[in-house]
C-alpha cells in the first residue's frame, strides 16, 4: 500500500477547522490546523491544481505512477495510460457554492482551447457526491419536475420580472406530458442573462416579501392567532441566500431547482452538463480527474452564463438518491464492525 499525504484547499465557502471533517482529516494525518480557518476540501488524487504526495518520499503521486504505472493495473494502463482516471474529495460545506454545471468531454476540450485561464484541463467532470452525515447534506440539482416550476412562477411575481411575460408565458402553457426543454431553455436563460439591475430589485423586493411573511408567522403563531403558511424550503433558502450573495440572480434560479436533503450514506450521481449548487454540509465526492467548472451565480468567481445556458442538458425531474446496500456482513457481525471502524480510524489517507 503506498501512503499518501493530501492536501486541503481553504475556499471560502469552508466550514471552520474546529467544525470541518476535512480538518479533521488533515490533522488525523499528523498536520495541525487553525480552527478558525475555512477547510473547504481534501483533494485524492493526481490532479495537478492540488497533487497528492507520497509519504515517505514526498514525491507527487503523478511522477510516481509515472515511474511505476503497474501500480494502476493492466486495463486502467490500457485505456488511460499512466493517468489516474478519478479524483477523491472530501467537502465541507459552511456556504453555498455556485449555480454550476460540469461540461462533457467534447465540450471540455473546447473550453480548455479557447479558455485555458478558466478551465485548467481537457477533460469531463462526471461526479457522485455521498452524504456524511451527521446533518443533511443539502444541494440544489437539476430543474424542478414541470407542475412545480409552474407553481413558482405563477406564485412568484419577481421571478416573473426576470423572465419577461412572453417567456413565462410559453413555459406556462406547456403539458407536463410534452417536451418542453426549447421553452426551459428559454425561461432559464431569459432569467439567468436579465440585467443585474432587474434582478437586484426582484430580489430585493421578493427577500423583504418573504421576511415579512416570517415575522407574521412568528408573531402569529407566539400569540396563537391566525398565521401566514411556514415558508416553503424554496423559500428559507431564499432567505439564507440572500444573506450570502445580496441580490444575486442565483437566488432566482433556486425556484428553477430542486432541493436535495440527503442523510447519511446517502448519494446523487451528476452527469456532464447539469446544473447544480451544493449548499450545506459535508459528502465525499468521486469524479473523473479534472477541475473545470462552469458557473453562472452565487459565485464571486468568473460567471460563464452563456456557456452554461447553451449546453445544459433541460432534463426536468427529481434525480435519483442512491441508497447502498450491504451485500456481505462482516465477519464477527456487530464485534467485527466495531473493529473495523476502529481500525480505520487509526489509518492514513
Amino acid at each position: 500500500m503506498l501512503s499518501l499525504n493530501c492536501f486541503a484547499q481553504y475556499y471560502e465557502w469552508g466550514l471552520p477547522g474546529s467544525k470541518s471533517e476535512v480538518a479533521s482529516l488533515i490533522e488525523s494525518n499528523g498536520n495541525k490546523i487553525d480552527k478558525n480557518r475555512p477547510y473547504a476540501e481534501l483533494w485524492m488524487g493526481s490532479h495537478p491544481n492540488c497533487p497528492s504526495k507520497a509519504k515517505l518520499s514526498g514525491v507527487n503521486l503523478q511522477d510516481v505512477l509515472e515511474a511505476h504505472p503497474e501500480l494502476l493495473g493492466p486495463y486502467v494502463k490500457s485505456r488511460w495510460g499512466n493517468q489516474l482516471p478519478f479524483l477523491f474529495k472530501v467537502l465541507s460545506v459552511n456556504k453555498a457554492l455556485s449555480i454550476q454545471s460540469h461540461p462533457d468531454k467534447a465540450l471540455a476540450e473546447k473550453l480548455h482551447s479557447l479558455y485555458p485561464q478558466w478551465y485548467p484541463d481537457e477533460n469531463h467532470k462526471p461526479e457522485m457526491a455521498l452524504a456524511l452525515g451527521p446533518e443533511p447534506f443539502e444541494a440544489l440539482c437539476g430543474f424542478l419536475p414541470l407542475p412545480q416550476l409552474q407553481e413558482h412562477l405563477r406564485s412568484v411575481p419577481e421571478l416573473i420580472d426576470c423572465v419577461g411575460l412572453e417567456v413565462a408565458a410559453r413555459l406556462l402553457a406547456c403539458d407536463p406530458e410534452s417536451d418542453c426543454r426549447s421553452a426551459l431553455r428559454e425561461g432559464f436563460t431569459a432569467l439567468m442573462t436579465s440585467p443585474p439591475d432587474r434582478v437586484a430589485s426582484s430580489v430585493s423586493r421578493l427577500v423583504s416579501r418573504l421576511s415579512s411573511r416570517l415575522a407574521s408567522s412568528s408573531s402569529s403563531s407566539s400569540s396563537s392567532s391566525s398565521s401566514s403558511p411556514p415558508l416553503t424550503p424554496h423559500e428559507q433558502w431564499i432567505l439564507t441566500l440572500s444573506q450570502q450573495y445580496p441580490n444575486d440572480v442565483g437566488i432566482l434560479a433556486s425556484l428553477f431547482l430542486n432541493i436535495l436533503s440527503l442523510q447519511a450514506g446517502e448519494a446523487v450521481a451528476l452527469s456532464a452538463n447539469e446544473p447544480h449548487a451544493y449548499l450545506r454540509g459535508e459528502c465525499i465526492e468521486c469524479m473523473a480527474s479534472s477541475d473545470n467548472v462552469i458557473r453562472a451565480g452565487l459565485t464571486p468567481k468568473f460567471r460563464h452564463t452563456d456557456a452554461l445556458c447553451e449546453n445544459l442538458t433541460y432534463r426536468i425531474g427529481v434525480p435519483e438518491i442512491l441508497r447502498g446496500e450491504r451485500l456481505v456482513e462482516k465477519e464477527g457481525g456487530e464485534e467485527g464492525g466495531e473493529e473495523g471502524r476502529e481500525e480505520g480510524e487509526e489509518g492514513e489517507e
